[in-house]
């Protein structure tokens, strides 16, 4: 709720019963509303469905309580779906509703008089308020295109940004950018088998309105992924949870990263595990630097080969978990690579 001198001047609801949605309101001055300096201008910006009301009778009192000499004004910027009412006009029946997003502008300039030598100073009068309901452009929350083969051309070109696909309800392409945390997140539920890709159908702002698309996949790492069941063996936020994880009864396994803070495991066969720590065995640590264990996913120094046995590695030895025990191998100064992405 927005207050002028204890009264109710702009107040905000939500739907009964809903949570408070993320709701920003601002209130700042603007010299470019009435073109002086000392108008104010009133931002609203929500993620969710809200009702606004002006009352214009403490707005003609915002309005003169301002200071300017030649002109004063009020404006307000609204971005969110739903309602905005004007209460207490004049002349008006009642309540009379807008959809956002718009603009309100209200400026009020000094009236013009004329006077001769003789006449005494007069109070300071001002023409009638000249008020305005505008249209307000929203940009797109995210980047959308014609075909498919636009936006893969767009993702391609933001290597280091994931993202999820989705097909708006007029057939275009959406990219909604992601982060590793919210990657870690998903794959934390993938291996619970908890899928919700809808949590990314809800468009904020799409054509100048609230739309919802539909998931169509991930673009990680230059990798589609059609489900999100195929993040399970992805983004685990630890190194020694991936060595011990197993999603398909695979004990053993090869540890790399795949971005600042997050592994992979790769399940290996029993002679597949024994032929890869053999193989780093001989390695030494310059060349070890630099293997990936799949393109753009280096192998991990501190877990190379583990398995749910393998509760414990140190920076400067390689483990690979065989059915009879833990095996370890050392080299110079270390045979495994700290789970990195080249650069």
């Amino acid at each position: 709720m927005i207050a002028f001198q204890g009264e109710t001047w702009v107040p905000i609801t939500w739907l009964p019963g809903a949570l408070p949605p993320a709701t920003m309101t601002e209130l700042k001055d603007s010299a470019s509303v009435a073109g002086t300096a000392g108008a104010i201008e009133l931002h609203v910006t929500s993620s969710a469905w809200i009702t606004v009301v002006i009352d214009h009778a403490v707005e003609a009192k915002v309005l003169a309580a301002q200071g300017g000499d030649h002109a004063r004004g009020v404006a307000y910027d609204f971005a969110f779906m739903g309602s905005v009412s004007l209460v207490n006009a004049p002349g008006a029946a009642g309540a009379v509703k807008h959809a956002p997003p718009l603009r309100r502008v209200v400026s009020q300039q000094r009236a013009i008089e004329i006077r001769n030598s003789d006449s005494l100073p007069k109070p300071p009068s001002w023409a009638d308020p000249e008020e305005a309901w505008l249209p307000r452009k929203v940009a797109d929350s995210f980047e959308s295109f014609d075909t498919l083969a636009d936006l893969q051309k767009y993702m391609k070109g933001k290597p280091a940004t994931p993202f999820a696909i989705l097909q708006m309800p007029d057939g275009r392409w959406g990219a909604r950018p992601l982060d590793e945390r919210t990657l870690q997140r998903l794959a934390d539920n993938a291996r619970r088998m908890a899928y919700n890709p809808e949590q990314f159908e809800k468009v904020q702002w799409y054509k100048n309105q609230f739309a919802e698309g539909r998931f169509q996949g991930l673009f990680v790492d230059g990798l589609y992924y059609r489900h999100l069941s195929q993040l399970a063996d992805r983004y685990f936020d630890d190194p020694f949870m991936a060595a011990i994880t197993s999603t398909d009864g695979t004990k053993e396994c090869e540890v790399f990263a795949m971005g600042p803070s997050s592994y992979g495991r790769k399940p290996l066969a029993h002679k597949d595990a024994l032929a890869r720590w053999a193989e780093l065995s001989q390695l030494d640590w310059p060349t070890v630097q630099h293997l990936e264990t799949e393109p753009k996913h280096r192998s991990s120094s501190s877990s190379c080969a583990a398995s749910a046995s393998c509760t414990s590695s140190t920076p400067h030895t390689s483990r690979v978990a065989t059915r009879s025990g833990t095996g370890c191998a050392r080299s110079a100064p270390s045979p495994m690579a700290r789970n990195r992405r080249r650069s």
